[in-house]
């Protein structure tokens, strides 16, 4: 039987129009089907979308990590310091001191073969570390490159480990720089907020967990086994898979790495989560929605039935009874009638039925929707446990106050102590931020939102940072009913975020105390962003913002195009730029600049932005320059440079760090020989242990020191260095070095050795030669006595008997006799005065100088009264300076100028207006010279070097008489008083004797000695 005859045969009027209703509601039913499988297939798509962005912007964080790490080991490996390796030993301390302010747990350098040079923390035993992954991977591609997990030999603590190759400056290998990155630093869930059920974990290259969610526990270390994420390992596709667990869970993945432009590295982040977690609120909704529409179903069908009854089934038994009355039959309804009547009961009565059902069938929902709230509050007070956030309220007519259990474990109280009224909450509240929390209570009642944080103080007197938020409820008149609200204990946040300002600080003064700036292209636009300490390098006003061409052309003409092609590269090709230019400021300053930049792509792989850097290194490059002038100073030297640590001043001894060239020319050691050593092997069997005595305890109290010290050659042979060590001070004014300068001065002592030799044969000399002028002397007194009483009597005898006889006979002598007299008599008077003359020149010689203050003036006059009474018929103008007082030989002076006044007196008698002066005048080195001139006979100057010697005379006996010594005397005079003498004259103008004195006036001298 077909289905329309079926109903036309067992259906009534209300069954068929309930079939009507249900036929209508198919739509509805198809539609609401075909809802829930589409929001389902959107839900897993938006699913994966968020995996995958999840995924990646952890990604993102790990590559910043890694990206600092990378300018942290590129800024180490360009360090003069480890690219010559002369000052390795300072490194550790510069490595300690990055350590301490960033995210590693060590830095360090090893060499070429693996072994350690230099180590921010202390190595112990473990020096070689050939095998590590980092080392060979750096190694073999000498770049930047990232190892595994691994647990560190020096720190013995997990960590990813980095290096790179450190290069001299001639491009050859010097070893590999490393960082041990903190694993725990690795914590991308602080910065990516997950939603319920997302599960995020990240790997290294082998798939050793190195950091995951907290939700998920602490499994650092351990190796993930789950089958879909070693699939998707091989492929890294673009979009998130579908796959079973090693539970068998069902789950959604994203797999993406984490710094693959590093070579040998590779660090994986995984985002998953339960495909059960995704589609359990579709189904639920699916089947509200279809229970909503059974319930509709039911209201049709009953309207149905209700008005089928009143307006189609009642009219008709009654117009049935009707008709039967009328036609006269029995009014009860036919049975094919009450079949029908039947049929609408069954209906109706299988509807109840099913809407008995459709109650269970609801109830059963009401128990699941009920056990899943209670699963979801359960939930709900685990994550608040978890982010220590609790709930309160305030009844405020009543005044009393309730707390979550959580709100109490945040206060440290028991959750029996109720907080009771609001008075008591107040308490609790650090008294310093009382005022704030009363003030945000008050906005609170007057309905605004509470969102404070402040202190509060827990019972055993520690301070708690709370973040408390707050909502006021009105009745319908606008009176406050109630408060609400939940409180979170920030305290860890508050400090890591006192932490992050302190660090930010201490970064913008490193900035700023570095003079490095950081600057940003965002593309396609090419607009320009700056930070602060670009703009003081510019020298712009604060605020300037100028396009990237604009800023290109503050550059110096020759360093243009230079920049203009590294920064068209970066944007066009992504290449990394580096490099170093002049730029002229905009106050017209040249400086110098370090540019550094790089590409930044999306996840298409296109370049969005170029981030940079800039640093002014200005100074650092004068530095340079004169750092590198003063080296090649150094090492051109003649003198030995030699450089010691400050310590220990005890056995071994500081140990030498630097060395110059001159250091290898004299001892015959290379700098790779001394390097590490102490000073003391040069040192030999003749090396003064008086002087390094000495020398020792001017370093011990950190004094400069000189010194004189036997050293040996590396052959062996002895030398003599003068030394000049000084103690070098570094900022703190810690005394960190020893610098000495050596001079070679072995010729120098070997010169004085002969030359005591020779003063000794000297002194010997000396001894002799003054014996020999004693006898000499004692025999020149002995013919002074001869001369004197030997040759002066027979003279006198001669002189006497000659001018008897002129007496007695003169008139019976002829003329020719008195001739001859007279003659005998003038040479008996000019042999007397010869002999006069020797007496006076030998005691000249002889003697030792009585040293008084002598008036030469008074002297002088002296000199002139003796002349005026040999001759007082002369008349001579004689002018003589006062007060011309020197320290000398009162005797000899006389001597002396009695010669040179006489001399004067006697060459100007032929002249009619004698004069002689007596005066002192400065010479041209400012010594004083004393004058005797007059205006007589002169002198022929080409005859002036014989004017001195002995017996000699320039003029006739007849003319002027003399014997030649006077002036003899005057030179040696003038000699044992330390002075010279000399003389100037034209022949018919006069003469001019000048002379100098050397010995100077002593003011020991008593004045009662001055003559």
């Amino acid at each position: 039987m077909k289905f329309g005859s079926l109903i036309a045969h067992s259906a009534g009027l209300q069954a068929r129009m309930g079939l009507l209703v249900l036929i209508s509601l198919l739509p509805v039913f198809f539609f609401a089907i075909y809802a829930s499988i589409q929001n389902q297939r959107e839900r897993l798509q938006r699913t994966n979308d968020d995996l995958l962005a999840i995924a990646r912007s952890a990604a993102q964080v790990g590559e910043s990590r890694i990206e600092g790490t990378r300018q942290l080991l590129n800024g180490i490996a360009s360090g003069p310091s480890l690219k010559r390796g002369n000052l390795v030993e300072l490194c550790p301390v510069f490595l300690a001191n990055i350590r301490k302010s960033l995210f590693y747990t060590n830095l360090g350098l090893l060499d070429t073969e693996g072994k350690l040079l230099c180590s921010a923390m202390p190595a112990g035993a473990a020096t070689d570390f050939g095998d590590r992954a980092y080392f060979k991977d750096a190694l073999a591609t000498r770049s930047f490159v990232g190892g595994d997990y691994q647990v560190g030999r020096i720190t013995d603590q997990p960590s990813m480990n980095f290096g790179i190759p450190v290069n001299d400056d001639a491009g050859a290998l010097k070893g590999i720089a490393f960082a041990a990155l903190d694993i725990t630093r690795l914590d991308f869930s602080l910065k990516i907020p997950l939603p319920p059920g997302v599960e995020l974990t990240v790997t290294d290259r082998n798939g050793i967990i190195i950091g995951t969610a907290p939700s998920q526990g602490k499994r650092i270390g351990e190796a993930l086994n789950d089958p879909v994420f070693k699939s998707a390992l091989q492929s890294l596709p673009d979009e998130a898979v579908d796959g079973t667990d090693m539970r068998g869970v069902r789950r959604i993945y994203a797999v993406t790495t984490v710094g693959d432009s590093v070579p040998g590295n590779s660090m994986y982040v995984m985002a998953s989560i339960a495909r059960s977690a995704v589609v359990a609120p579709i189904h639920k909704a699916f089947a509200w929605t279809m229970l909503m529409i059974a319930a509709l179903t039911l209201v049709g069908l009953t309207i149905a039935r209700w008005i089928g009854h009143r307006a189609i089934l009642e009219p008709t038994q009654k117009l049935l009874q009707k008709v039967n009355a009328l036609a006269g039959k029995d009014v009860t309804v036919p049975a094919t009638n009450a079949g029908r009547s039947a049929n609408e009961i069954v209906a109706l009565t299988s509807a109840f039925e099913r809407m008995t059902d459709e109650l269970k069938a609801r109830d059963h929902e009401r128990d699941q929707g009920e056990a899943a709230l209670r699963a979801t509050q359960e939930r709900l007070l685990t994550a608040q446990r978890i982010g220590h956030i609790g709930n309160w309220e305030c009844d405020v007519k009543a005044d009393e106050v309730w707390w979550s259990a959580q709100t109490f474990e945040i206060y440290g109280m028991d959750p029996g102590d109720a907080p009771g009224r609001y008075a008591n909450v107040l308490a609790k509240v650090y008294p310093a931020d009382r005022p704030g929390f009363e003030i945000a209570q008050k906005k609170l009642w007057e309905g605004g939102r509470l969102d404070l944080a402040h202190r509060i103080v827990l019972p055993d007197g520690r301070v708690r940072w709370v973040h408390r938020l707050g909502e006021a409820s009105f009745d319908a008149d606008g009176k406050l009913v109630s408060l609400a609200g939940t409180v979170q204990d920030i305290t860890e946040q508050r400090i890591a975020s006192e932490a992050l300002q302190r660090t930010q600080r201490l970064l913008t003064m490193a900035t700023r105390i570095s003079r490095l700036g950081a600057w940003q292209v965002t593309l396609p636009e090419r607009m320009i962003t700056w930070s602060d300490e670009v703009i003081m390098i510019y020298e712009l006003p604060p605020g300037t913002t100028p396009s990237v061409e604009e800023a290109i052309n503050y550059y110096a003409p020759e360093s243009i195009p230079l920049v203009t092609s590294a920064v068209d590269a970066c944007i066009n090709q992504g290449t990394p730029m580096d490099l170093e230019a002049h730029l002229i400021t905009a106050q017209g300053n040249l400086r110098t600049v370090r540019v550094m930049g790089g590409a930044v792509r999306d996840q298409n792989g296109e370049i969005v932005r170029i981030d940079g850097t800039i640093q002014d290194v200005t100074e650092r490059r004068a530095e340079q320059t004169q750092l590198q002038l003063l080296q090649t100073a150094v090492s051109r030297l003649n003198d030995i440079v030699l450089i010691t640590e400050a310590e220990p001043l005890d056995a071994p001894g500081p140990r030498i760090v630097f060395v110059n060239d001159a250091f290898e020319r004299r001892t015959g050691y290379k700098p790779e020989e001394v390097i590490g050593k102490t000073p003391r092997i040069l040192q030999g069997p003749q090396t003064q242990k008086a002087e390094l005595a000495r020398i020792g305890e001017a370093l011990r109290k950190w004094q400069p020191v000189r010194s004189e010290l036997i050293n040996y050659t590396k052959s062996g042979e002895l030398f003599w260095l003068e030394l000049d060590i000084v103690p070098i001070t570094d900022a703190t004014g810690r005394y960190t070095h020893w610098v000495a300068v050596e001079r070679d001065i072995t010729a120098r002592k070997q010169a004085e050795e002969e030359l005591t030799t020779l003063y000794r044969d000297l002194e010997l000399r000396v001894k002799k030669r003054t014996a020999e002028l004693q006898v000499a002397n004692q025999e020149l007194e002995a013919f002074s006595y001869s001369v004197s009483h030997d040759l002066r009597s027979p003279l006198n005898t001669i002189a006497g008997f000659g001018q008897l006889l002129e007496k007695m006979d003169g008139a019976n002598i002829s003329p020719k006799g008195k001739h001859y007299l007279s003659r005998i008599r003038a040479g008996a008077k000019q042999m007397g005065e010869l002999i006069e003359g020797m007496l006076a020149l030998a005691q000249v010689s002889r003697g030792k100088l009585q040293i008084v203050q002598v008036n030469l003036s008074a002297l002088a006059r002296q000199a002139e009264s003796s002349c005026r009474e040999r001759d007082p018929g002369r008349q001579v103008e004689v002018l003589i300076q006062d007060d011309l007082v020197v320290a000398g030989e009162p005797r000899l002076l006389l001597a002396a100028l009695e010669n040179l006044i006489g001399n004067a007196w006697k060459f100007t008698s032929l002249v009619p207006s004698a004069r002689v002066e007596f005066f002192s005048e400065q010479d041209s080195d400012g010594r004083t010279c004393f004058v005797v001139r007059d205006n007589g006979a002169g002198f022929d100057m080409q005859f002036a070097d014989k004017l001195f010697d002995t017996f000699q005379r320039l003029h006739a006996q007849t003319e002027f008489s003399g014997t030649g010594v006077g002036l003899t005397i005057v030179k040696r005079v003038v000699e044992k008083h330390g002075g010279r003498i000399w003389a100037t004259s034209k022949v018919g103008e006069g003469a001019t004797f000048s002379f100098t004195l050397g010995q100077k006036q002593s003011d020991g001298l008593p004045t009662s000695q001055t003559h």
